[in-house]
């Protein structure tokens, strides 16, 4: 394996592009424990490049050679691996068992549909028929043995000054969230790359430019609290999936009087996490940084949709 990526999307549009063959590996069944969750998947060039994870190691290399050999033959192909497998010199943690799909027919539109639909933060979803070893990529649900659905990127808005800025965008793109900034430092802005928007904020009030839909979350990182209010009460009043504010206690208790006087909610003041991140005794912005990104796995990983893949 040559890279991880968990959206591998994108890659198989570069290779396509280039003219290579493409091979699509997803995680369609398992029995017992799993290393990754149903859907996980890997994709694999007809040059032997590949990228993504299905097992955490334990057959990443005969799943890439498995995939070459459905490119030359051009036929799909569904490959148990573990109990039942007869690879058995492939061993997974636990004795357990899981079956993963090769799918070498997908064309550049089906994965240009994918990144389209996710560009406009609409579901996407492929479905699986394990007996006729096919698949087919889809705007809505269908009947099949396993669908997995493809969501837009989780975006994480990030308002606030000072170094725990960067730290967290650093972590952010990692794990491939989308990350939108919002800073009345410039100094802070310029320590950011390759992130989706930066605003240099000019005076207090809420993000016109953004929709908090159920995928998105808010992270207020001031020092100075009086930036806030109105970034707060935009993502309280909306679907947002999480709202982190950074501060002590009682700095928060303030905080909920301020809110409280917005006519905001009892219920939706309830929402904020604050302080904001994992009681991990963090201390330094690194550490602030990686105590916020837990508690935004932590909130994103209860999500029904993530959990069952659909």
């Amino acid at each position: 394996m040559e890279k991880f990526k968990e959206f591998v999307i994108d890659q198989c549009l570069e290779w396509l592009e280039q003219k290579e063959d493409v091979a699509l590996v997803t995680l369609v069944r398992a029995d017992g424990s799993s290393p990754r969750r149903l859907g996980s998947q890997v994709a694999v060039a007809g040059s032997g490049e590949s990228v993504g994870s299905i097992t955490g190691g334990c057959a990443e290399s005969a799943i890439a050679e498995l995939a070459l050999e459905a490119i030359g033959k051009g036929e799909n192909k569904l490959v148990r691996f573990g109990e039942g497998s007869p690879y058995l010199d492939i061993k997974l943690p636990c004795g357990s068992s899981i079956d993963v799909f090769i799918e070498v027919g997908l064309e550049r539109p089906d994965f240009a549909r994918i990144t389209d639909q996710r560009a406009q933060r609409k579901p996407c979803y492929m479905a699986f028929d394990l007996a006729k070893i096919s698949s087919q990529v889809t705007e809505n649900k269908i009947e099949s043995d396993y669908q997995l659905c493809y969501q837009a990127t989780t975006r994480i808005v990030i308002a606030g000054n000072g170094p725990i800025v960067p730290a967290l965008v650093s972590l952010c793109q990692l794990l491939e969230y989308e990350v939108i900034i919002s800073s009345s430092d410039p100094e802070t802005l310029d320590r950011i790359d390759n992130v989706r928007a930066k605003w240099n904020l000019i005076k207090s009030g809420p993000l016109d430019q953004v929709v908090y839909d159920g995928l998105t979350a808010l992270c207020t990182v001031f020092h100075d609290h009086e930036w806030e209010p109105e970034l707060l009460k935009q993502a309280l009043n909306s679907d947002a999936f999480y709202v982190g504010a950074l501060g002590s206690q009682r700095t928060h208790e303030q905080r909920k009087r301020l809110l409280a006087s917005l006519d905001i909610e009892p219920s939706q003041i309830e929402r904020i996490r604050a302080p904001i991140g994992l009681d991990l005794e963090a201390n330094g912005p690194h550490e602030i940084a990686v105590a916020i990104i837990a508690e935004l796995i932590e909130s994103r990983n209860q999500m029904k949709p993530l959990k069952h893949g659909d």
